[in-house]
């Protein structure tokens, strides 16, 4: 690993994540586990264990809770962005990357993600890189109000609608590998050094 990855990782060693992004990768991370709480509640209600029923109502709620402030959190970042001269400084500094250099250890696992993220970035910008998270947003609130609705049929007449269950649960958990993928592609731009 050359310069880049190792000044970045030691930035993020001894400062940690930036705050507000941390705060919405979090929140992303959350709605995967949400969703997992979710389906081990519907599959409870399902076996007959009734006092889970309305266990399954507040996961939702909490579930629902958890994706309105995502979406503040993003909009305050968005805006602090477009207040700042943040945009204009991360969309040069994702110019100066090294991707190769970055993508042996800084991406870890995800390494072709960041890399990919990089690359929208480069293209598109960075701000148009973080609305995507906003269409994600909008994604899985969609999805979660098809498993509020599939649940509250599956209540009334007793079928099972588990596509909705299935969609819910795949998009929750895309949201937490974005919250990655984020947490790393911008942390990367935030902790490059000066040339």
């Amino acid at each position: 690993m050359g310069f880049q990855g190792n000044a970045i990782l030691r930035s993020y060693a001894e400062r940690g994540p930036v705050e507000a992004w941390d705060r919405l990768s979090r929140r992303l991370s959350l709605e995967g586990m949400y969703a997992v709480q979710l389906g081990e509640a519907v599959h409870a209600a399902r076996s007959g264990a009734a006092r889970t029923r309305r266990g399954v109502a507040g996961v939702f709620q909490a579930k629902a809770a958890n994706l309105e402030r995502a979406e503040t959190l993003l909009t305050r970042l968005l805006e602090h962005g477009d207040r700042s001269r943040l945009w204009s400084e991360l969309d040069e500094r994702v110019g100066r990357l090294d991707l190769t250099d970055l993508a042996e250890r800084w991406a870890g696992p995800l390494v072709s993600s960041p890399a990919s993220a990089w690359g929208v970035m480069r293209r598109h910008g960075v701000r148009t890189f973080c609305e995507t998270t906003a269409v994600r947003l909008i994604d899985l609130q969609a999805a979660h109000a098809r498993w509020v609705g599939a649940w509250d049929a599956e209540r009334r007449t007793g079928r099972a609608d588990r596509l909705a269950e299935l969609d819910g649960l795949v998009a929750s958990a895309a949201a937490q590998w974005d919250a990655g993928v984020q947490q790393r592609a911008v942390h990367a731009l935030l902790y490059l050094p000066g040339e």
